[in-house]
């Protein structure tokens, strides 16, 4: 939600609004980690870009890259261990 708000603030060119919640949103998507964390991460780039602050924005982006790459081993976990899921 937290992104969601920034990205909607960005579009309205409420500056300072966006980058405070893309902060916190990045936080959140930090400790969330793998696929919600990358989503996450995504809105907030989409939120810092759109507020005009794309030194933070790439910042964002490259955290955004890690958490993808992290991506393939986590889903081979949740494959390794679905029938364990599903019991």
């Amino acid at each position: 939600l937290l992104s969601a708000a920034s990205v909607a603030h960005a579009r309205a060119g409420d500056r300072e609004p966006a980058a405070a919640l893309a902060r916190q949103a990045a936080g959140c998507a930090k400790e969330a980690g793998g696929a919600p964390g990358a989503s996450i991460m995504l809105d907030v780039v989409r939120a810092l870009a759109c507020a005009g602050l794309d030194e933070e924005a790439g910042k964002a982006e490259d955290v955004a890259r890690k958490q993808a790459q992290e991506l393939p081993a986590e889903l081979s976990l949740i494959r390794q261990r679905g029938p364990l899921l599903r019991a």
